[in-house]
């Protein structure tokens, strides 16, 4: 069975999936698909994202540049992945 990594970007992914494969290099890893959701750039995208990897068991790697979307969410609050996950349980 495939092992799903999602590498979430505002931008294109590429710095995140370079980094992420390096680290893999280090591992005898296999049957590891690596997915990148570029463009990522809103807080539904990311909520999106977060429970696309909630449903299929993905690992999520991201590079969010923008302080937009890492600052405060609508309601003002720290944006947290985890937060997001768990709001799904």
């Amino acid at each position: 069975m495939d092992r799903k990594i999602l590498v979430v970007s505002d931008s294109t992914g590429s710095t995140a999936e370079h980094v992420l494969r390096a680290a893999l290099a280090q591992f005898k890893v296999v049957n590891v698909v690596i997915d990148r959701r570029p463009q990522t750039r809103t807080l539904e995208d990311i909520q999106h994202v977060v429970e696309e990897a909630h449903d299929s068991g993905a690992m999520l790697v991201h590079t969010l540049a923008s302080t937009d979307l890492w600052l405060l969410d609508p309601i003002g609050e720290m944006v947290d992945s985890c937060k997001l996950l768990s709001s799904l349980a």
